[in-house]
């Protein structure tokens, strides 16, 4: 129907409207109290002035150009109830409120603000302009196996055996995989042993990846891959065993529950430290008398020939005149900034001596206390592990070790049959 046609019947209507109410006032206008006017009123057709069966052909209608717009004019118009507008017509709108043209307005929400554009296929929806807008969401395949045909075949490749020394920089890749299509990512696991921080280097989602096996046992490593069409391999593992060569292997980590990544190491050049500074420390028998810390007892800690540390990883006093070939023990890693593990090595220890084990708390860096585990390693084979919590500055004897019997015994604080392990709170050496 034209909007001329819609017109017509409106006027039509409203004939018919003012036809009703002039019946109704006649009738009024003829009645007395208890008589009923019996005068007929004229009828649509009279007034149409046609007998034709449509109503109002022969009005004179005006063209459209004379009918007011509806827009222009809001006669009539009824205003909004406050109530009506209450309800926010979409996740981005404001609830509304009843304007100066009687009728609902809705304000949009600032851009930025969280949203729901209802549709699970998307992700981080947000409002932008007064519209919930999403971004497609990322579905990663499934982590767990299910074995298919034309699923892709990961392999591992490594450059070094499946049996290694401590701090062994490991090679592993993955490009030989392969499937029925590309292989589009691949994904490295790694389970360590108790202490072990390392990471996979670059990144745990490269081709080829390396990784320092620093802490003694079993390393188990995995690879996923999946090919173009999102499908996923069964994993490839390999297992890589972390065995001390040296006659004695000293092994220090430590747990700092303060620290929220451990794994991380300060940028050179940065002013403060990203993680806990523990060092461990093995004495010759002849430091014993050096009292570093001026307290007025010896405990021989940090003596400048005889105690190996990070300040001396490779004391000269440890020779003896006699046989210069003589290696001293080594301490083969130090970490400043983290977990450990801190490493010592003794390929001949000495018959008839008995050497001491220590570490010491250097700085927590505001990390505060951590947890120090050592573990003794007696020609590949772990004799000994303690564990204790220390605070900054702590220096925590741990035990002796005499050889050639290999017997180790623990260092302890006893009172009354009770012991605690031996610490010296605030140890600090008058040399630093």
């Amino acid at each position: 129907m034209s909007d001329a046609a819609q017109r017509r019947l409106l006027v039509l209507a409203s004939s018919a409207l003012l036809l009703m109410a002039s019946g109704c006032l006649a009738e009024r206008q003829g009645r007395t109290e208890g008589v009923v006017n019996d005068a007929e009123p004229a009828s649509a057709q009279d007034l149409a002035g046609s007998d034709d069966a449509t109503l109002g052909t022969d009005v004179d209608w005006p063209d459209d150009a004379d009918w007011p717009d509806a827009e222009e004019s809001d006669a009539g118009a009824v205003p909004c109830n406050v109530s009506d507008c209450a309800l926010a017509q979409g996740p981005c709108q404001a609830a509304g409120a009843c304007n100066d043209d009687g009728a609902c307005s809705y304000p949009s929400l600032p851009n930025g603000t969280p949203c729901d554009d209802g549709d699970d296929s998307t992700t981080g929806d947000i409002c932008l302009g007064g519209v919930c807008n999403g971004q497609p969401a990322v579905v990663s395949p499934p982590d767990t196996c299910v074995p298919c045909d034309g699923c892709p075949i990961a392999v591992i490749e490594l450059e070094q055996p499946d049996d290694v020394a401590p701090q062994t920089v490991l090679a592993f890749d993955g490009s030989s995989s392969f499937g029925n299509s590309a292989i589009s990512t691949y994904s490295w696991t790694v389970e360590q042993p108790a202490g072990s921080q390392s990471v996979l280097t670059p990144f745990s989602t490269s081709a080829l990846v390396w990784f320092e096996a620093n802490v003694a046992g079993v390393y188990t490593f995995k690879l996923n891959v999946h090919d173009l069409q999102g499908r996923l391999s069964c994993a490839a593992s390999r297992v890589v065993t972390v065995t001390p060569v040296a006659a004695l292997h000293i092994e220090l980590t430590w747990d700092t529950p303060s620290d929220p990544d451990q794994t991380d190491t300060t940028p050179l050049g940065a002013l403060a430290s990203v993680g806990t500074d523990l060092d461990l420390h093995f004495l010759h028998p002849a430091g014993a008398d050096y009292d570093a810390n001026e307290d007025g007892i010896s405990e021989g800690w940090f003596h400048p020939n005889y105690d190996t540390y990070w300040a001396n990883v490779a004391p000269a006093g440890w020779v003896p005149a006699t046989n210069p070939a003589t290696q001293p023990p080594s301490l083969d890693r130090d970490d400043t900034d983290g977990a450990g593990p801190e490493n010592l090595n003794f390929a001949a220890p000495t018959a008839g001596f008995s050497y001491r084990v220590g570490v010491h708390s250097w700085e927590d860096h505001g990390f505060g206390n951590s947890i120090a585990m050592v573990r003794i390693y007696l020609d590949g084979a772990l004799a000994y592990e303690a564990a204790t919590e220390l605070a900054n500055h702590d220096m925590w004897t741990v035990a002796t070790i005499d050889w050639p019997s290999g017997v180790i015994t623990p260092a302890a604080d006893c009172v009354a049959g009770a012991c605690d392990p031996d610490i010296t709170i605030g140890y600090w050496p008058s040399q630093f």
